[in-house]
């Protein structure tokens, strides 16, 4: 009888189990509330998370928002464009990599006039780990993908 209700009590275990949702239901809802914000939103928050890290003063945080809202209306932009198209052709796929990799240069050149030389190094540290971070979980999507097909 104990062993019954053993396996039973496992079984009902694994099955709630394979119910749940996978990954982390928190920050889905998170990035869901992200799509939906403005990009003066966006450019307060990463200014913020700048200002807290890299311990802007009142003059570099105002200058940082103001880049960060140029960059969240570009990726705005972009979002909007990419729902209208799913298929992109090979030469829209090259200048869709060109013009990322443009604003990424432009963006590095903007932060580099706004902050100093130890608030510049700790934010290149942060971007290559935020990049590495990135590519990590790319892979992770694209072997996940592999297993399923």
């Amino acid at each position: 009888m104990k062993n019954v209700l053993l396996i039973c009590s496992l079984m009902l275990v694994f099955a709630v189990n394979a119910q749940r949702p996978r990954g982390n239901s928190k920050n889905n809802s998170s990035e869901r509330i992200m799509k939906d914000a403005t990009p003066e939103e966006i450019a307060t928050l990463r200014s913020k998370q700048l200002t807290l890290s890299l311990d802007l003063t009142e003059a570099q945080q105002s200058q940082v928002k103001t880049i960060e809202k140029g960059r969240a209306k570009a990726m705005k932009a972009k979002m909007a464009k990419r729902k209208e198209k799913n298929t992109l052709t090979k030469e829209e796929v090259i200048a869709l990599k060109s013009e990322r990799l443009d604003a990424a240069i432009a963006y590095k050149r903007e932060m580099k006039a706004v902050l100093n030389a130890a608030q510049y190094e700790k934010w290149e540290k942060r971007m290559r780990a935020k990049g590495r971070k990135q590519k990590g979980r790319a892979n992770k999507e694209k072997k996940k993908g592999k297993m399923h097909h």
